[in-house]
């Protein structure tokens, strides 16, 4: 059986509007993200604010060895160095992707060499690991495309990819 990385159809949506609304949370941020997020000088406490998946956002399937990493990527698996996001901030300054250094499950997005505007972390689930949730924290408001609609969605769909890589041991015993 051949390993599998399946999107559940459970998305996230965090909404910049003051107070708790749909995937919103007050929930403490895993502290691998929490902490990295300190370190690279976006301290959670003054974000606008964050959400996380309620449940896997990737179910993971077909393992026979171990899962060796979770990492957010580009479209063919490489690294975020500088890829768009397609977001910009409400000041009009095109927002890039960039794999974190230190956990590839972290992607901050950053108008140039600027300060993060928003970070997304993919949380591996399951013991061992089968899938996975996001979560998602803003520190800059974002440009929304639809001037009617204050609710209009912005995501990263296309821009974002996750790869899954498998530990498999071989033995040449008796060959």
């Amino acid at each position: 059986m051949a390993l599998t990385v399946t999107l559940t159809g459970t998305t996230v949506t965090l909404d910049e509007t003051p107070g708790l609304q749909n995937d919103d949370t007050n929930t403490a941020l895993p502290v691998a993200f929490s902490s990295r997020l300190t370190a690279l000088g976006a301290n959670p406490a003054t974000a606008i604010n964050q959400a996380v998946s309620n449940g896997n956002v990737i179910s993971i399937s077909g393992t026979t060895g171990t899962i060796g990493n979770i990492s957010f990527t580009d479209a063919t698996g490489g690294a975020l160095d500088g890829d768009t996001s397609g977001l910009f901030t409400n000041d009009g300054e095109e927002i890039f992707l960039f794999t974190d250094t230190v956990n590839d499950n972290i992607v901050p997005g950053k108008p140039g060499a600027g300060a993060i505007a928003f970070a997304v972390f993919l949380e591996e689930t399951g013991s061992p690991v089968s899938g996975g949730k996001f979560w998602s924290i803003e520190y800059e408001a974002l440009e929304h495309p639809d001037a009617n609609n204050p609710d209009d969605s912005l995501d990263l769909s296309t821009h974002l990819a996750v790869v899954v890589t498998e530990e498999l041991n071989f033995a040449f015993a008796g060959a």
